[in-house]
């Protein structure tokens, strides 16, 4: 019984040995954590103040505290002008999955793109959402002789519904001389801006091609401008620019005057062979305005959509109006059968 008891004590000696290390322990790394804390405000002090030489022998003691990064950080990024290629690729190396690196990246990119160090540019260039950086990319590949695919990642970037930066006029200038370069390019970008309400990119872009369709893209630009103008009594020819000229300007009236557009699409939309996908978009585009401008025929508008048809928008104000009207038959009516796309699978079987 002794050797049990006397076995028992040892093991809680033991024990008790161990928590006390561990505790100890705790303290220290704590001291030391809360040490380092102040060591680290100490720094930003001392580095605001200028004290350059102080801040570093500062700095390299306090390596090991999880802030370290954010220290450099303030010290290399008003300083970055100045900072050698070394520099900037060792913190890079070490903390370029933190997110204060892409803020390095980005704006040593520019600054090697200013001073036109091409080569260097392209060594620490990684894909980029800033669309200048984008461009400045495709000169570093036209100044480093990397002409693979150039043409076709220019044209990617040009094909916008905006305005692009200064930065890509020496890449655009090479795009607008080669083959890819075609009107009906030209056209697809005009597209992308009117679609963006971008009409002096139209307008600009429109220079490119022959008089006569020049004269579409004016028409285009008062279509948006006057809508009702120029869909109350169309005279154009039956021809695939003029139906996409008036299939936006009925689209573009609807917001404005959802009875207006009502009627002068039903005045002539047969006398103009629309496709069914250009009829099903502009019907789409009317029913949505007849709900959100409260129109009476909203409903009917929405009936007369097919089911197989609907997509998320159709989907959202079909459920809205059904909604605010108590209208639960609607409802009903409208999600009966297999939903038509996965994306709205969930909801439209819920509501049903």
């Amino acid at each position: 019984m002794f050797h049990r008891d006397g076995l028992l004590l040892n093991l809680t000696s033991k024990y008790f040995l161990i928590v006390s290390l561990l505790f100890l322990t705790i303290t220290v790394q704590a001291d030391s954590l809360e040490e380092q804390r102040k060591q680290y405000q100490k720094a930003k002090q001392v580095l605001s103040a200028g004290k350059i030489t102080q801040f570093k022998k500062m700095a390299a003691s306090l390596q090991d505290y999880p802030l370290y990064p954010y220290l450099l950080y303030s010290y290399l990024r008003p300083r970055l002008w100045q900072a050698k290629d070394k520099e900037v690729r060792a913190f890079l190396k070490y903390f370029g999955d933190l997110p204060m690196a892409g803020d390095i990246r980005t704006a040593w990119l520019k600054i090697l793109a200013r001073r036109k160090r091409w080569k260097t540019f392209m060594d620490f260039y990684t894909p980029q959402t800033d669309v200048t950086l984008q461009c400045y990319q495709l000169q570093a590949r036209i100044n480093t002789n990397n002409d693979a695919y150039l043409l076709e990642d220019t044209r990617t970037l040009w094909l916008a519904g905006e305005s692009r930066p200064p930065q890509c006029d020496p890449p655009f200038e090479r795009l607008y001389k080669s083959e890819l370069m075609t009107d009906e390019l030209v056209w697809q970008r005009i597209r992308l801006a009117m679609a963006n309400g971008e009409t002096r990119l139209a307008k600009f872009l429109s220079t490119r091609l022959d008089k006569t369709d020049q004269r579409w893209v004016e028409r285009w630009i008062a279509a948006r401008y006057n809508p009702a103008t120029w869909t109350r009594k169309p005279k154009f020819e039956d021809i695939p620019i003029a139906r996409e000229i008036l299939s936006y300007g009925i689209k573009r009236l609807a917001g404005i005057d959802t009875d207006a557009a009502l009627t002068y699409w039903e005045s002539w939309k047969n006398k103009y062979s629309f496709t069914t996908e250009e009829n099903n978009e502009i019907e789409k585009t009317l029913a949505i305005w007849a709900v959100i401008n409260k129109h009476n025929r909203a409903k009917e508008l929405l009936n007369n959509i097919d089911n197989s048809l609907v997509d998320e928008r159709i989907f959202h104000w079909r459920l809205r109006n059904a909604l605010e009207n108590d209208d639960w038959p609607a409802l009903v009516r409208w999600t009966e059968g297999t939903p038509p796309g996965e994306t709205i699978r969930l909801r439209w079987l819920y509501w049903r």
